[in-house]
């Protein structure tokens, strides 16, 4: 059985929603955009970044 999940840098998410990197990394620490962080990046879901599009 195989999980995929996707997952977007922050520069992938400023670009979907044409903002920049520094205004994405505004909205995860505000709590908007659910991300974690992997190795010493922040990653977002593709689940969390389609929410975040849902309730925009």
């Amino acid at each position: 059985m195989t999980i995929d999940i996707k997952f977007y840098d922050i520069k992938e998410v400023a670009a979907i929603l044409g903002v920049t990197p520094r205004t994405v990394q505004t909205y995860i620490t505000d709590g908007k955009i659910k991300a974690m962080k992997i190795g010493n990046k922040w990653k977002v879901k593709e689940e969390d970044l389609k929410k975040y599009l849902d309730i925009r």
